[in-house]
């Protein structure tokens, strides 16, 4: 998805992002939203590593809070 490479290229991030758009991912990882009777994935910071093992998992990340950041950073670091 366009949307996401511009943002992730923009913060430098070094992870790739997911667009879930069929909701096949989300219901995995209970990280669905429902909003007037219809399913969103919501937005949440899961880090799995080469194995399929979940490492780093964050249902509040915010990207204004710098501590949520440097978590994330720290986690990937650990990769």
């Amino acid at each position: 998805m366009e949307s996401h490479t511009k943002f992730k290229a923009s913060l430098s991030l070094p992870f790739s992002l997911l667009a879930d758009t069929e909701l096949t991912v989300s219901r995995q990882f209970d990280a669905v939203l429902t909003h007037e009777g219809k399913d969103y994935a919501a937005r949440k910071v899961v880090l799995i590593d080469k194995s399929g093992k979940v490492t780093y998992r964050d249902d509040e990340y915010s990207l204004g809070d710098s501590a949520d950041l440097e978590a994330l950073l720290a986690a990937v670091e650990k990769l």
